[in-house]
């Protein structure tokens, strides 16, 4: 029996949203809560350039000394997010957001994001990994059992 490597390309959430680097930040507030999600891909002409998340975002609108309708996203964004491919295994992704404390890793094909995983998306996987895990044991608990009343 194979057992095949899970890939990236089988948790990621695909198709993100993303937002030039040249949009306001009120812009970025808006996308997030009509979405639901809480990082966002900065694009320049449509390449990714950044990340910004929903922290950044809360702390950049906080600023008294600035109008957050006027201050741009790509002057609040992390640079350099972390990118990987929809054919990573998802062992190593999790592995660098662990070490690096990363909350969003970008997904990307041609120069292209085409996904976004989370810690959110992780927690979810671990949470259905041990679903699934727990369910086996009890199938087996219950063939095991079933075994024993056969012998009887």
């Amino acid at each position: 029996m194979e057992n095949k490597e899970p890939l990236m390309q089988e948790f990621m959430t695909q198709q993100p949203q993303t937002i030039e680097g040249r949009e306001r930040l009120e812009t970025a507030r808006k996308i997030m809560t009509t979405f639901g999600i809480r990082h966002l891909p900065v694009t320049r002409d449509g390449v990714v350039v950044g990340i910004l998340s929903q922290r950044e975002l809360d702390m950049a609108m906080q600023i008294e000394a600035i109008d957050s309708k006027q201050f741009l996203v790509i002057d609040a964004c992390s640079e350099k997010p972390y990118i990987a491919y929809p054919n990573t295994p998802l062992r190593e992704v999790v592995g660098v957001m662990a070490r690096e404390h990363l909350g969003s890793v970008i997904l990307m094909e041609n120069a292209k994001p085409v996904g976004i995983f989370t810690t959110v998306d992780a927690c979810r996987t671990l949470h259905d990994f041990i679903e699934n895990t727990l369910e086996e044991e009890r199938r087996e608990s219950l063939k095991n059992l079933r075994s024993l009343i056969r012998r009887r």
